[in-house]
């Protein structure tokens, strides 16, 4: 019986090993390839594809528009100064308008052209009218300048509204920028503002201003969906106090978040907006930071078909 009971037991012993062994003696099967998952940043997908984005964010409200719009902008290549007036125009041949390379204010020019426009062509046109000062597509009239330049012509063409002093109350501040004369310009911006002398205006532009220090303990009361200006001390021989801009938004909790085309990270990405304020603080200490200053983004303002040809720029005044 003993030796029966033993026989069944090596049968066992060997067909479990068989069971084993068999499986891994088989061909091996290929493993199903993943499934690509297709891109959803403007710079990868069709003209068409992008029509059907716009076509759908036009029926959100405005700030949700902008979420919505600026997300397919995640992970777009930065570069300094992507664009230009087109080919064939020898001061800056760079493209025009484009969805594969942004800076800071570009990203920012194209999201308001986005937010009035259902296709692609009609989005490339709106953007000219905050790049440019009538829409006049030349070096000459492009807003060079955010302080003395982008930011006035663009709130008094009514599309952009300044809410910095409705956010920051009795703690805003009113300060002035301004350039005499092109031979105030220092360094290596002497020749640019030579060039820019026409279009560079001669009174002080003053603006409201939230101090950082401010942001820094408030940075909950900016509001969803607004146009973040980063200020810095002034320094009366540079043309400029801004040297960067975003998008603010909030999160699924209500937390404030900055969406920008980085010049750290190279690309567009989220940090959430305390992180970066105090980043401001404490490293920017060559050129300090002063505060914010705030716009909310016009959204559905008409269209204006009859845009000045450039050939026609010489035979306008100057700005005031």
């Amino acid at each position: 019986m003993r030796s029966v009971r033993r026989v069944a037991s090596i049968w066992v012993v060997m067909l479990v090993g068989l069971l084993l062994v068999v499986p891994a003696l088989a061909s091996p099967k290929t493993a199903k390839p993943k499934k690509e998952v297709k891109s959803e940043r403007f710079m990868d997908l069709s003209a068409d594809e992008v029509d059907e984005i716009l076509e759908a964010a036009s029926h959100l409200p405005p700030h949700d528009r902008l979420e919505r719009l600026s997300r397919h902008f995640l992970g777009t290549p930065y570069v300094v100064g992507p664009l230009g007036e087109g080919p064939g125009h020898a001061k800056d041949p760079d493209p025009l308008f484009r969805l594969d390379q942004v800076d800071c204010l570009t990203l920012l020019e194209s999201l308001w052209g986005m937010m009035q426009a259902t296709t692609l062509d009609e989005t490339m046109k709106r953007a000219q009218a905050v790049r440019y000062r009538n829409g006049i597509v030349s070096y000459i009239m492009r807003n060079h300048f955010i302080w003395l330049q982008w930011l006035p012509r663009n709130e008094a063409a009514g599309y952009m509204v300044d809410v910095t002093r409705q956010i920051g109350g009795e703690a805003t501040l009113r300060q002035t920028k301004i350039l005499k004369s092109a031979a105030q310009c220092g360094g290596q911006w002497k020749t640019f503002c030579a060039e820019l002398a026409e279009e560079l205006p001669r009174e002080a532009v003053q603006r409201d201003i939230i101090p950082l220090d401010w942001t820094l303990t408030h940075w909950r009361d900016i509001p969803h969906g607004v146009f973040a200006f980063f200020v810095l001390n002034e320094r009366s021989w540079l043309p400029y106090r801004i040297k960067h801009a975003g998008l603010i938004l909030h999160d699924a909790k209500g937390r404030p978040f900055l969406r920008h085309a980085s010049t750290v990270h190279r690309r567009v990405l989220d940090v959430p907006l305390l992180r970066y304020l105090k980043m401001l603080k404490t490293k920017s200490v060559k050129w300090p930071a002063t505060g914010l200053i705030l716009l909310r983004p016009v959204a559905d303002v008409p269209l204006v078909e009859t845009v000045p040809s450039v050939e026609q720029v010489e035979e306008l005044p100057a700005s005031p």
